[in-house]
């Protein structure tokens, strides 16, 4: 049985998800909340989680995160099933867990959030949100969870291209880079553009070369990827004269990326 109102720990576990430091060294009374919610993590003892949310200093957006984070499908369902129609920061608070859902791969707690209203009134919380977060460097999961979260925002409705991300970095220049082929495909055959560019020019066949990401340009390749667009460096990584265009096999080169060449190699060879 958990006892709340502990006094906080050094190294809450809660904090990872919840509301800023500053802010918990401000309210001492958000410290002891956030103290309870790392203990109900330490503990397993979820069922207390709708107990903790219902404490008029308690920051639900983070308890919805935690639990989202861990995949606690049942309890998190428990506590967004009664909470809507009083909690003024609704939205916001459904945003945090489902981001936290997504960027862990947990596809049933984000089907919880997204039943409960998440980016109901608000398709961009969709596209720059969540499908960014299920595709982003920082994902803590294996690729098939990944694959499945993927599948279940862009069913819900999200745009593909993503088009609320700033200085034009999309999800499939993330899914490029991290060599996620199953992201890609799908991102591709819901509509993404395959040569969008990021603010330096980076396509995501370019990002694919610069990160060694074989299986990536293979794929790009076969949905018809440019090799002819290249990025500004703003770094010399040994490519010729700094803020000169650069070329996916260019960058592959210079950073020795060796099987990515022969993927464009063998690709050029069949033009």
């Amino acid at each position: 049985m958990i006892r709340f109102a502990a006094l906080a720990s050094n190294d809450p576990i809660a904090l990872r998800v919840s509301s800023s430091y500053a802010a918990r060294a401000r309210d001492p009374l958000l410290a002891r909340w956030l103290s309870d919610l790392t203990k109900i993590e330490k503990s397993e003892n979820w069922d207390a989680l709708e107990v903790l949310c219902s404490f008029p200093h308690a920051d639900v957006g983070a308890a919805l995160s935690l639990a989202a984070r861990r995949g606690r499908s049942r309890e998190l369902e428990r506590v967004v099933s009664k909470r809507r129609e009083r909690d003024v920061d609704w939205a916001e608070n459904l945003a945090r867990a489902a981001r936290a859902a997504a960027n862990s791969g947990r596809e049933e707690a984000l089907g919880v959030l997204l039943r409960y209203g998440v980016a109901e009134d608000d398709l961009g919380t969709l596209d720059s949100v969540l499908l960014d977060a299920c595709c982003a460097d920082t994902m803590e999961s294996d690729a098939g969870a990944r694959a499945r979260c993927v599948e279940l925002v862009l069913k819900s409705g999200a745009d593909a291209n993503c088009r609320g991300t700033r200085q034009g970095w999309k999800p499939l220049h993330a899914a490029a880079k991290r060599n996620d082929v199953n992201a890609i495909e799908m991102l591709v055959q819901a509509g993404a553009d395959i040569d969008v560019r990021y603010h330096n020019g980076k396509t995501p066949m370019f990002v694919a070369c610069e990160w060694g990401s074989a299986e990536s340009a293979r794929t790009l390749l076969k949905f018809g990827a440019s090799l002819s667009l290249g990025a500004v460096l703003y770094t010399d990584h040994s490519l010729g004269a700094v803020n000169e265009p650069v070329l996916p096999r260019d960058v592959a080169v210079g950073l020795h990326h060796v099987e990515c060449v022969q993927v464009i190699d063998e690709a050029l060879r069949r033009v």
